[in-house]
Parts: structure tokens; sequence; C-alpha cells
């Protein structure tokens, strides 16, 4: 769940083989709008994982998996 500046809330939902890895997210302006984005390392058990950026309407962008679980 991301909670923006104005208090409403946007949840992301992952299938269900995916998981954030992280503890806490990364927030940078990548767009460069003055309005930070999510930046998240998202993995998946089978593809190992990937980095993703998510704003209040939704993912982004988002790198490949790099093709291997446990890495």
């Amino acid at each position: 769940m991301i909670r923006l500046s104005n208090a409403k809330t946007v949840t992301i939902t992952l299938p269900k083989s995916d998981v954030f890895e992280d503890t806490a997210p990364r927030l940078l302006d990548v767009g460069a709008d003055g309005s930070p984005e999510v930046v998240v390392v998202q993995s998946n058990a089978r593809l190992g994982a990937k980095l993703a950026i998510y704003d209040e309407t939704g993912l982004v962008a988002v790198t490949p998996n790099i093709g291997r679980s446990n890495r």
C-alpha cells in the first residue's frame, strides 16, 4: 500500500508468484515531475528478481527478471 501526501492510499497487488524483497521502499523522483515514485525489488521464485517502479497509477517501469532464483 502506498499512502500519498493527500492521504489517499493506493494498493499494489502482485501476482501470487511474486513478492517484494525490500524491508522499505525507495522513494525517488524518477520521472523528474516533482512527485516521487516507489522503486522496489520484486522477486519471483522461478524467474528471480527485477527492479520495478510504481506511482499512484500503478506500474511505471520494470527491468527484466535476472533469470535465476536464490542468487
